[in-house]
């Protein structure tokens, strides 16, 4: 069951999950709390500093939080203009409304960068920097991914300058590498106000879908000749919705016009429409997709400081190996992204003919996921039938958070039996009577969970008509005269796991070195520490058979050997099959993300002077370096290799799909090509730089029996 708009209170972050609705557990309102100043640099009206406000407002509404040093604090938001009122901030926003910086400023503090266009370097600025919105190069995966979807035959790519000609590279790569079909027609026009001969060319292709990067007065010369030539597709632009709202953009009546967001306010799942409620009616204005980053990310930090303690150089360090933070647009995770990305999400919507937006697709991580309840009367026409959903014929609750406690009855007086994690679906038997805990069916038996942590579906559409059924009596309580004295028991945590080496080889052993802690205040017997690593949950453990010291901390090796190639996130537990009875049972697991690759055979650096045939690996030449671009003898291929850096590449992305042109442009520094043989061998090669006719790359070549069809 969907909650009703009026029962929102909050868009409330508990351990990791955003929860929206309802009843929630609150802190204590006594303010005896210390600041921790969350600061916008910029005007106080933008998007930006909105969103920020918002979430701290609606956080500080719980009281004061008890972060992991036994401190008290609070959050407060300020909005300045002023450099030096960021310094005594454990976090810092920045987007492009933040005034340019006239003189050099350090900063010790995570710098959250609310833009989605590269690069993440701010003059004038020496800071950890974390971009805090959807890269562009996620918005163009997932524009490929959705012409793929419905198998669009025939696109053109029309960009201006260098740099948006490197991005329509890059969804030129992402487009042939998603055709399923092997029919797909990519035409580039590399002007931003394409000659008569060109646009005779594109009305010859007549294209269903036309991707335009560029400045919108150019973009309204070329659709006005194309409208005149008689073109009825469909104008892809990025910046579509703002451009139109802004009145910018010339929008012809008979012309579907598609853009791409990393968020958009007409999703109307049960987070964003709540959101976008509460952000209304405490602005007055429509949130977009800056003010939604700003909100999820204050709403993350939050988090971590609690977990962390106040110390931003903790929380910049921290922040790159973090996942498994669910906000509205979805999982905070840079250990997963890069690093310093903390989102990768992606709408690509069609605008409205009142200015609206409707959502077509939307992903997160790369992958699609569902985009519920889309106001809309039917499809645009690139829009595909998306598959019907099964109505659910008994009640179901759909877990919202991870590591769910389930109890033996409706209270957190009763013993948990179990736990259940984000997206579970669990069959509804009975309610207590004040339909506030749900007796469920899980894999373990019937428990017990608190309603605020599901969202429940009863088909009627009443809660009321699932049945009242018997509360079990809770345990005896100790005499309320008699304090009982707090019991000593263990605590067992995971502080670090090592791997060694730090990129694991396919084929070759490699060790996790894993640093526990007995947290508690008494000794914990025998217990293990085990792991099941990717590709192929190779399982090891390792048994702590003197157990641990109150407080003591102790080395677990997990030695294994994996087969195949990619980049993973697993868990190390720190108390295998719970068999410890702990002081907190939801902290044993350690998240580990790490890349496995084939062994390389060849690694180096090299520069080349054009025209020169060049040749790497193998005897025959690779590729010819012509000065402008590389060009692919018969037999080879080249390709971009987008989302990437060349340090975290791994084999399994240079699939024949990938890299499939006869030619490609060097791009920028950075960039990221792949290199597959006729010989076999395929590789990755990494744009260093371009002087002159000198091009500088750094490459790595693996066998032909570890390069992927």
């Amino acid at each position: 069951m969907k909650r009703p708009f009026w029962a929102v209170s909050a868009a409330l972050v508990l351990v990791g999950v955003l929860v929206v609705g309802g009843v929630m557990p609150v802190r204590s309102q006594q303010d005896e709390s210390v600041p921790l100043v969350l600061a916008y640099y910029g005007p106080v009206e933008s998007q930006a500093a909105l969103g920020m406000l918002v979430a701290v407002e609606e956080i500080n509404a719980l009281g004061p939080f008890v972060a992991a040093d036994g401190g008290r604090y609070r959050l407060q938001g300020r909005v300045t203009q002023d450099p030096s009122a960021l310094q005594d901030a454990v976090a810092v926003f920045m987007d492009n409304q933040s005034p340019p910086l006239e003189a050099p400023l350090e900063l010790a503090v995570p710098v959250m960068l609310l833009s989605s266009s590269d690069p993440t370097d701010i003059p004038n600025l020496q800071a950890p920097v974390f971009r805090a919105k959807s890269r562009d190069t996620a918005l163009l995966s997932a524009l490929a991914q959705y012409l793929a979807e419905f198998e669009t035959a025939r696109v053109s790519l029309v960009g201006a300058d260098d740099a948006f000609g490197e991005s329509l590279t890059v969804l030129e790569s992402d487009l042939r590498a998603a055709d399923q079909t092997g029919q797909l027609v990519v035409q580039r026009v590399a002007e931003a106000i394409p000659s008569t001969d060109q646009i005779a060319q594109i009305l010859s292709l007549d294209p269903q879908a036309l991707v335009y990067r560029g400045a919108v007065p150019d973009l309204n010369t070329l659709i006005l000749a194309l409208s005149e030539g008689g073109w009825q597709g469909a104008i892809i632009y990025e910046d579509a919705l703002e451009a139109i709202q802004q009145g910018t953009l010339n929008r012809p009546p008979d012309l579907q016009v598609i853009g791409m967001a990393p968020w958009v306010s007409s999703l109307q799942d049960d987070l964003s429409a709540a959101f976008t409620l509460s952000f209304i009616s405490r602005t007055g204005r429509a949130p977009d997709a800056t003010a939604v980053s700003a909100y999820d990310t204050t709403y993350a930090l939050q988090l971590l400081l609690e977990r962390n303690g106040p110390n931003p150089g903790t929380l910049a360090q921290v922040l790159p190996n973090t996942t498994g933070i669910f906000t509205i647009q979805g999982q905070v995770a840079p250990a997963l992204y890069e690093g310093n990305v903390l989102f990768q999400t992606a709408v690509v919507y069609q605008v409205e003919p009142l200015g609206g937006t409707r959502p077509l697709a939307r992903f997160e991580g790369g992958e699609i996921v569902p985009v519920d309840d889309v106001l809309a009367d039917s499809p645009p026409t690139l829009t595909p039938t998306p598959f019907p959903s099964a109505t659910p014929s008994v009640a179901q609750a759909t877990v919202l958070e991870n590591n769910l406690r389930v109890r033996t009855g409706p209270g957190f007086d009763y013993d948990i039996v179990g736990r259940v994690n984000r997206g579970e679906v669990l069959v509804v038997v009975g309610a207590n009577p004040q339909y506030s805990w749900w007796n469920v069916q899980t894999r373990f038996g019937l428990g017990w969970v608190l309603g605020e942590f599901v969202d429940v579906f009863v088909p009627s559409g009443l809660v009321t008509d699932i049945p009242q059924v018997p509360i079990p009596p809770t345990p005896t309580p100790a005499p309320t005269n008699t304090p009982a004295p707090t019991e000593a028991a263990p605590d067992i945590i995971v502080e670090n796991v090592t791997l060694n080496p730090p990129r694991p080889i396919s084929g070759q052993p490699f060790t996790a070195t894993v640093t526990v802690r007995n947290t508690g205040t008494a000794p914990v017997g025998l217990f293990a520490v085990a792991a099941s690593w990717e590709p192929g949950a190779v399982f090891a453990s390792f048994v702590f058979e003197n157990g641990l010291g109150a407080n003591a901390t102790g080395t677990a090796t997990l030695t294994q050997t994996v087969t195949g190639a990619g980049t993973f996130s697993i868990e190390v537990v720190g108390d295998l099959n719970d068999t410890v009875d702990e002081v907190n049972e939801g902290n044993n697991n350690f998240t580990v993300n790490y890349s496995v690759d084939a062994a390389a055979v060849l690694s180096a650096t090299g520069a080349f002077t054009a025209p020169i045939n060049v040749t790497l690996a193998g005897a025959a030449v690779d590729f010819e370096w012509t000065g402008a671009a590389l060009n692919a003898p018969a037999g080879n291929n080249l390709g971009v290799i987008g989302g990437v850096t060349f340090e975290n590449a791994t084999v399994n992305l240079l699939t024949s799909g990938a890299v499939n042109a006869s030619s490609v442009a060097v791009g920028t520094p950075g960039t990221v090509l792949g290199i597959r043989t006729a010989e076999g061998e395929c590789g990755f090669l990494r744009v260093d730089g371009v002087s002159g006719s000198t091009l500088t790359l750094t490459y790595r070549f693996y066998s032909a029996a570890a390069c992927p069809p």
